[in-house]
């Protein structure tokens, strides 16, 4: 850790964490190596990054604001907004503070959450039960990212049978899923708890046709960079085996507009992200692919030293 962090700040780097990087890692079951990894990533010389439930929900209720005013609560509540990003962004006695000295409680703690379904489950199971829906013709390496479109397989009220930009089916097919849970039986989620103070969930689904509409026409793709981003991701991870990373590549891919590169020794994540950057109508991190385990760790340490970026 000190090699890169003196490398890093001799050639001006800046090395950005991302909270899913340490929830999978909290995952090993290797004590010893979980504890020095949780040290390395929790050390307070990077930049530590607010989860991307929160970076997406800023997005989301910024359109909101824009295009659909009507779904704000008249008097918002920001108690629990507030507290949990106070807890994310303080230097001392938050998360990262305690995923430090305490791994293995707020393992215990992620585990607890792990019970109900994730956003990232809800999302591989809405590109799989929408595979059908896109044409024969766009397979994997046939079609641009920012070309990608289909059509759901529903007949959605409000909206017509023309192709529909893709990212747009499986954001409105994922949040449709999650409010009902959230209105129905009161189900938590990490997305609800940054969304909930400010935006009637219940009227919110009262009115399909402007639910529908928001996702499908009204919303734009520039104020959701990290939504097409999710799409992007859910199209490419269709037609490659699922495994335990699955869920983190496609949480990882909505920290890229924040990133001017990224590695990674996944030669599948590092694939996505440069078809990403290639191919999408944003700007993203580039991406470098290095070596497993120690020669990696030279990889990265090289790479600091080479490139011109500035994070």
């Amino acid at each position: 850790m000190q090699e890169v962090r003196k490398v890093s700040q001799k050639n001006g780097k800046r090395i950005l964490v991302a909270p899913s990087t340490v929830y999978e890692t909290l995952r090993m079951t290797d004590s010893d190596l979980r504890n020095k990894v949780i040290s390395f990533m929790a050390d307070k010389a990077w930049i530590r990054l607010m989860p991307e439930a929160f970076s997406e929900c800023e997005e989301l209720k910024n359109e909101i604001r824009r295009v659909r005013p009507d779904w704000l609560r008249g008097k918002p509540d920001l108690v629990m907004y507030k507290r949990l990003r106070f807890d994310w962004r303080r230097s001392n006695g938050g998360f990262w503070s305690r995923v430090l000295a305490m791994p293995e409680a707020e393992l215990a703690a992620l585990n607890a959450l792990g019970d109900a379904e994730t956003l990232d489950q809800a999302r591989r199971a809405s590109v799989r039960s929408r595979e059908h829906a896109l044409t024969l013709s766009q397979k994997e390496g046939s079609v641009r990212l920012n070309k990608v479109r289909g059509r759901d397989p529903d007949e959605l009220p409000g909206c017509g049978d023309d192709d529909i930009d893709f990212w747009r089916l499986t954001a409105r097919s994922v949040f449709k899923k999650l409010f009902e849970e959230y209105v129905l039986r009161g189900f938590r989620h990490g997305y609800l708890d940054w969304l909930e103070g400010e935006v009637d969930i219940a009227s919110v689904l009262a009115d399909p046709v402007s639910f529908n509409r928001f996702w499908l026409y009204d919303s734009e793709l520039e104020a959701l960079p990290r939504f097409w981003l999710r799409g992007a991701f859910d199209f490419l991870q269709v037609w490659h085996k699922v495994n335990d990373g699955t869920p983190c590549d496609s949480q990882l891919g909505t920290y890229l507009p924040e990133a001017d590169i990224v590695v990674s020794a996944d030669k599948n994540f590092v694939k996505f992200v440069t078809r990403c950057s290639d191919e999408g109508p944003i700007r993203v991190a580039k991406g470098y692919r290095i070596q497993g385990g120690s020669e990696g760790v030279e990889d990265l340490l090289a790479l600091l030293s080479k490139t011109s970026t500035s994070s």
